[in-house]
């Protein structure tokens, strides 16, 4: 993506061409960089329809820019070639353009969404979507008021970042169930979060605390144990 607003600079350069084309150029550079780096800090749920629009905005301008320079690189021969660096460009960003607006701009349960998130969940890199997060909790070994168990640190939060899901509490404390749901989709718990359970398509789940779009829930696997843990809401239909 970042390739394809170098050729476009590459080739406005050559040409220097008059006009809004420089602010547009300029409009297009700060959306390639701010939509990975609020995609690292977490912070494009609470945003994610500024960031469709922003987007979308983008798109007209390369779509306009891209059908400007194929036309002109036709006409004009003396710099056809640097007409068609930036008609190139316009098109490569376009398609990264494109793949946000349809990423941001769909529901939790879509199923653009549920293959991210599975996609993710197996450790398979979707562009511009499963960047790692710059702030991550950390873990101790402390006890809590739920008994002997680890505490997991709150991480600091960054641009306007959500604040991950509350420690989960331990299992002795026997919490109230609010209710049961059901598995949609099988689940990998991240290795990276402790907080995290995994569970199969079909799973049924106790929820304990449904604040939220990560629910504390716990089951009773094959071997008997009790797993409690956080688990993503939208892989859960509530029976």
């Amino acid at each position: 993506m970042e390739l394809g607003w170098f050729l476009l600079f590459i080739g406005i350069c050559i040409i220097a061409p008059t006009g809004l084309i420089g602010f547009e150029l300029f409009y297009l550079l700060v959306i390639t960089i701010a939509i990975p780096v609020a995609i690292g800090y977490g912070a494009t749920q609470e945003h994610r329809v500024a960031i469709v629009a922003f987007v979308a905005i983008g798109f007209t301008f390369l779509v306009s820019i891209a059908d400007s320079a194929i036309l002109a690189a036709k006409v004009v021969h003396s710099n056809a070639s640097a007409y068609s660096c930036i008609g190139a460009g316009a098109v490569f960003q376009t398609f990264a353009f494109l793949w946000w607006i349809l990423v941001f701009g769909s529901g939790t349960a879509s199923p653009v969404t549920v293959f991210v998130e599975q996609a993710n969940a197996a450790n398979v890199t979707i562009p511009a979507v499963s960047l790692p997060k710059f702030s991550r909790s950390k873990t101790t070994t402390e006890d809590t008021e739920y008994g002997s168990g680890p505490v997991y640190a709150q991480p600091a939060l960054a641009l306007g970042g959500t604040p991950p899901p509350p420690p989960v509490p331990h299992a002795n404390a026997q919490p109230v169930v609010e209710f049961q749901a059901r598995a949609l989709h099988s689940y990998t718990a991240n290795p990276a979060d402790p907080n995290e359970i995994s569970f199969e398509k079909g799973q049924i789940l106790d929820i304990v605390d449904s604040k939220g779009k990560w629910w504390h829930s716990r089951y009773v696997a094959a071997d008997g144990r009790v797993v409690f843990g956080i688990a993503p809401s939208n892989y859960l239909q509530q029976l």
